[in-house]
């Protein structure tokens, strides 16, 4: 999360909701790039059981 709200001025009493404010526009953000990590290491994962997958059925063809 930015706080830019802390540098400068003191800041009037309606500001108080700011961080508030802040935390719903960058929640969608942090969200779909948690989405987007978690469909990567997905995809990772399932390319590394393919590999195995072909490695073990090679080894077991030249048996």
């Amino acid at each position: 999360m930015r706080w830019a709200a802390t540098v400068g001025a003191p800041l009037p009493a309606n500001t108080v909701t700011a961080p508030s404010a802040t935390w719903t526009i960058t929640t969608p953000t942090v969200k779909t790039a948690g989405r987007i990590a978690a469909g990567r290491m997905r995809s990772l994962r399932a390319k590394n059981a393919v590999t195995m997958t072909n490695t073990v059925a090679n080894a077991a063809m030249k048996r």
